[in-house]
This record gives structure tokens, C-alpha cells and sequence, in this order.
């Protein structure tokens, strides 16, 4: 038996039984038409904008591409949607885009304009980071 426990709503702790899944037949299911892979977005020009969802806020595993080292950061995840509709999974770990999101406590699926607006002089020290314009979207009329 598995020693994995799961919180429920009642707030009472139980132990996970893989044994309860056996019922369900995976070959009957449909498959996602969204890949639970992720790209990391990384926006290179000033301006440069993407219409999201919000998808959840994690640590996750951010690897520098100059260093190699790895580093565990909070991450927004989000689902972009493409010119044909589909949806793909992005992510960003800047931490002022991060900030934003943890203030504003987005509803998962709130749909955003987010806008890379460059970098900026931090004051406390020599370092720049990335500023950013989150917008929500709402049906026009």
C-alpha cells in the first residue's frame, strides 16, 4: 500500500490506494489535447506580449542557461493560446511577473495580456530585472 497521503475536504489525512484505480480502463479515455509539457518563456524584445490563461503558481526547477546551475524557483504557469486555437503550456520564474501574481491571486483560467516591458536598474543594487504589464481580458462590447 502506498504511504503517499492525500489532504480531502474535510481536512481529515488519507492514505492514497492505487489499488482504487484499477476499475478505471485508461483505453477507454481521451487523450489531452494539451501537452502537460511546459516551455519557459523567456521574452527577448521590449513590447513582446502574449494572451494567457493563468494556470497555477509552483517551484519548479529553473536551470541558467549561462551558468548550468540549477536553482528552485516559483514559477507562473499559463496556458497560451495559439492562432489556431490550440493551447500550450508556458512558464516564467521572473520574479517581478511572480510578484504580481501572488499579490493579485488570479483565478485559475483568468484570461491575461502580459507585456514584457524591458529591463530596469534595480535600486538597491547593480542588477537589472524584468518589468512587466499584466492585464486582464474581458469580452469586448
Amino acid at each position: 500500500m502506498s504511504t503517499k497521503i492525500e489532504l480531502n475536504e474535510s481536512n481529515e489525512l488519507t492514505p492514497f490506494d492505487p489499488q482504487s484505480l484499477k476499475s478505471l480502463k485508461l483505453e477507454s479515455l481521451e487523450v489531452s489535447k494539451v501537452s502537460d509539457n511546459s516551455t519557459y518563456w523567456s521574452p527577448e524584445n521590449v513590447g513582446e506580449s502574449k494572451l494567457v490563461f493563468f494556470d497555477t503558481l509552483t517551484s519548479d526547477v529553473v536551470i541558467n542557461p549561462e551558468t548550468g546551475e540549477e536553482k528552485i524557483l516559483p514559477t507562473v504557469n499559463m496556458y497560451e493560446q495559439l492562432e489556431d486555437g490550440e493551447l500550450s503550456r508556458i512558464g516564467n520564474s521572473s520574479a517581478r511577473l511572480v510578484g504580481v501574481f501572488e499579490r493579485m491571486r488570479y483565478v485559475q483560467g483568468t484570461p491575461l495580456k502580459i507585456t514584457f516591458e524591458g529591463k530596469v536598474k534595480n535600486k538597491n543594487n547593480s542588477y537589472r530585472s524584468d518589468s512587466w504589464s499584466v492585464n486582464r481580458l474581458y469580452p469586448k462590447g
